[in-house]
């Protein structure tokens, strides 16, 4: 059996692998994010007078040139883990051109699971397409509210164990925006023993539909699991310069 590589992207509730387009294999629709972006704070500074920094366009410089001039490979392989396979199967399919990625159309559980299983209703909320397990306070699109697959993270990491997907021994970069199942999965990385090296996303979604008591319920597993978390999302292009620093020292050393 060929072992899997030592470096293993967790990228729990994918969506569109925004994220994961962005730092593996930009491509133009990520191109015109930025440059949309830019412009809009380009106009901002015009109209409020601000002068613009040499500084700023260095960053702007190094922006352009990380994600959309150079070139890097990875010797990794990613676990996709989203419930919506219609949102997420065109791009799966864009990124496994470029590596290796097995894909589990589920949802994952949250802190409040009672059993390791379950059929849950997945929640849409007007026209995004970020999708649910849970009520949020917001207008629900009753055409698409959909049944799902939901399973804890440690039945999904036992089943990857046992197909030989990844090991004791696979280093993890945890990415994770799972509309509040945040807390869960990190309880889980911490039971099964995952070695997670760094977590990267958004996790906001704790607070906003658990409350404040479940917000420092994460950040204490978070030290447990002896990382930091580091804000990170595709659609945010004011998060792209910092993780491209962040993101060179974690992979370094799996570069092809």
């Amino acid at each position: 059996m060929v072992l899997p590589p030592n470096l293993i992207i967790l990228d729990v509730g994918s969506h569109k692998l925004e994220e994961l387009q962005t730092l593996l294999c930009p491509m133009p629709r990520q191109l015109g994010i930025y440059l949309i972006w830019l412009i809009k704070q380009l106009v901002k500074c015009i109209i409020g007078r601000n002068k613009i920094l040499r500084s700023e366009f260095g960053k702007h410089f190094s922006v352009i040139y990380y994600y959309f001039l150079s070139r890097r490979k990875y010797d990794l392989s990613i676990i996709s883990i989203e419930p919506n396979s219609t949102v997420a199967l065109p791009y799966i399919l864009k990124l496994s051109k470029r590596y290796r990625i097995t894909y589990i159309p589920a949802a994952v559980l949250g802190h409040d699971a009672q059993v390791v299983s379950d059929l849950k209703v997945l929640y849409t909320y007007g026209d995004s397409i970020s999708h649910s397990i849970y009520k949020k306070n917001q207008i629900i699109n009753a055409e698409q509210k959909n049944i799902c697959i939901a399973l804890k993270l440690t039945l999904i990491w036992n089943g990857l164990l046992r197909a030989g997907l990844v090991t004791n021994n696979s280093e993890v970069i945890l990415r994770m925006n799972c509309e509040g199942a945040e807390l869960g999965v990190l309880k889980d990385c911490l039971e099964a023993g995952i070695k997670v090296k760094a977590l990267i996303g958004s996790i906001g979604d704790v607070e906003k539909i658990h409350g404040q008591e479940f917000e420092c319920a994460t950040q204490e597993v978070i030290e447990k699991l002896g990382v930091k978390y580091h804000y990170f999302k595709g659609d945010d292009p004011s998060t792209w310069h910092e993780i491209s620093y962040i993101w060179d020292a974690y992979t370094r050393s799996y570069r092809m």
